[in-house]
């Protein structure tokens, strides 16, 4: 009983002593890593990246494709390259097309900012003509079906022509577009 006691405390003691250096180990491993990564780095990408968002009848809500897609891990944003978001109607009609040059997606996926020459186009209908607006630097909101830019921006809407600076737009059956100062209006035919 006497013998096998030393041997014990020396058995437990090696253990204890493995286990003191995995921890060690374990530790300066992660602060390594920790350090290594720099704050705002990319985690993943893409290249022709597409995503399709559903509403709550599972028909196609908006859709989002980019040439190039990279997400970062410290805000959970994603950069795109030539993103085109796609806004669908649920009542039947075109629905809108958003391109740009590039693109930021906030981390919360509420806000698309894009960014560079932005053209918003939805195709003719019966009742209305086609409807092209031409601006730079604008905020959409997806889920509000909104987009609000303060640069110059014109619509398009065949016989009208109307331009500004500062935009609000909602994207509905009948536009509603609002723009902020000076505002100019023609007529042309076709």
């Amino acid at each position: 009983m006497l013998a096998g006691s030393p041997a014990r405390f020396y058995f437990g003691l090696t253990g204890l002593a493995i286990l003191s250096w995995g921890v060690v180990n374990l530790l300066l491993s992660d602060e390594l890593l920790r350090k290594a990564v720099p704050p705002h780095s990319s985690d993943y990408f893409s290249t022709t990246y597409s995503k399709l968002e559903m509403n709550q009848l599972g028909r196609p809500k908006n859709r989002l494709v980019a040439d190039k897609m990279v997400h970062f891990s410290d805000d959970l944003s994603t950069e795109m390259t030539k993103p085109v978001m796609t806004l669908y109607n649920e009542d039947g009609l075109p629905p809108w097309v958003i391109n740009s040059e590039t693109g930021l997606l906030s981390g919360d996926k509420s806000d698309l900012f894009l960014q560079g020459k932005v053209k918003i186009n939805r195709a003719a209908t019966s009742e209305q003509s086609k409807i092209i607006i031409n601006t730079r630097d604008l905020q959409v909101k997806p889920d509000d079906s909104y987009a609000v830019t303060a640069q110059w921006a014109e619509l398009i809407m065949s016989p009208h022509y109307t331009e500004g600076v500062g935009m609000e737009v909602y994207f509905e059956n009948k536009i509603r577009l609002n723009l902020h100062a000076k505002v100019r209006s023609r007529f042309y035919e076709k």
